[in-house]
């Protein structure tokens, strides 16, 4: 089932070291121009920032199918003449609601590059034989932006999964290149989701577009979630869904062998009484035979020495009373 999420957008601003600004004489191709940008009013980029950043728009984001680190939604619907000129950070409660920023080549670095200082909300040292490295929550910044200032840094880094970092850096690879490559400028919006009194997101939405052209354009949801794991957004607790299918399938073969045992037990049983009560009816037959009206001898056949009208009694009642074996036969 497809989940809704609406973005509202209301910023609060940080610092930073960029910003960008369209030509108004070309608006269809925004032209990165530093002298304009810093010549503009703090208070009018901040207006517009805020006022293109507080339309809220429907996104359909699909369900973790316990594979894909990511799926991509659409082309980045940014708008590349917002000029912004630093790190701008929106908060909603203990969260960052929405963050954005214009990348260059020597400000882009790379989500999972994170201060070891920094203890983002919901972080547990939690291992598992069943991840590689067997940590399971790793540290991540929401936008690749290197940033001087500590405390910024932290406001946009969170507690993620190995898969989440893998899925971001696919997508920061995209802007990476097209950076080397142009020289030129990515405007980068991350957006958490966060169900209710959560410590962990559910994932980001991440989009970025190129400032001066269209060759780079993404909106992508990056799932921070674990493929065989099941994670408590709340708590940080994890269920290891791969071990716990291994435990129940290990049990069932075990319960499937005692079964087998106990059927096996039970043959066996059923054959031992059956041998034995087969035992006791040839004994029971081999003991038996027949003696004459007269004569000394007790036989296994009663036709044995044209016997007129035999007795059948037990060999040892036979033989107590005095008869001895046939010969014939016996």
């Amino acid at each position: 089932m497809k989940k809704s999420v609406k973005l509202g957008l209301a910023f609060i601003l940080g610092a930073g070291a960029l910003g960008m600004l369209s030509d108004p004489e070309t608006p269809e191709q925004p032209i990165y121009e530093e002298k304009i940008v810093e010549s503009t009013p703090a208070k009018e980029w901040r207006e517009v920032v805020l006022e293109s950043l507080e339309q809220k728009e429907d996104i359909e984001i699909p369900d973790f199918d316990q594979e894909k680190e990511y799926v991509e939604l659409e082309e980045s619907s940014l708008d590349q003449t917002l000029p912004v000129q630093f790190l701008t950070i929106k908060g909603e409660g203990d969260h960052v609601g929405s963050a954005i920023v214009t990348l260059d080549q020597k400000s882009f670095e790379e989500s999972s590059h994170v201060n070891e200082s920094i203890v983002p909300t919901g972080f547990t040292d939690t291992t598992s034989e069943n991840i590689d490295g067997g940590v399971f929550f790793v540290k991540s910044k929401l936008l690749p932006s290197k940033l001087s200032d500590i405390s910024l840094e932290k406001q946009i880094t969170i507690t993620a999964t190995p898969s989440f970092q893998r899925g971001m850096s696919h997508w920061e690879s995209l802007i990476k290149d097209y950076l080397e490559k142009t020289n030129n400028h990515v405007l980068v919006r991350a957006d958490p989701i966060y169900e209710e009194n959560a410590a962990l997101c559910n994932g980001i939405i991440l989009q970025a577009r190129s400032v001066e052209d269209d060759e780079l354009s993404f909106k992508a949801y990056v799932y921070n979630e674990q493929p065989n794991f099941e994670i408590n957004k709340q708590t940080s607790e994890i269920r290891d869904l791969k071990k716990e299918a291994e435990e129940a399938e290990k049990a069932r073969l075990e319960e499937e062998q005692r079964a087998e045992e106990a059927r096996l037990a039970e043959e066996a049983r059923i054959a031992a009484e059956e041998a034995a009560l087969r035992a006791q009816q040839v004994q029971s037959i081999e003991s038996q035979v027949w003696i004459p009206r007269t004569g000394s001898k007790y036989h296994s056949n009663p036709n044995c020495s044209n016997m007129k009208n035999p007795s059948q009694v037990s060999l040892s009642q036979a033989q107590s009373w005095g008869y001895e074996p046939c010969k014939k036969c016996y």
